[in-house]
């Protein structure tokens, strides 16, 4: 995927990984914070 210039000039620091996330099109929360069986 080419590096959008919009997300790394335009976007403030704080909303960048928000930012990132959304243009590739997930959601951290749904990322699981551990491994394996619970």
């Amino acid at each position: 995927m080419p590096a959008n210039e919009q997300l790394i000039f335009d976007v403030p620091y704080p909303e960048r990984w928000l930012a990132a996330q959304k243009s590739l099109g997930f959601d951290s929360y749904n990322l699981a914070d551990q491994a394996g069986y619970c």
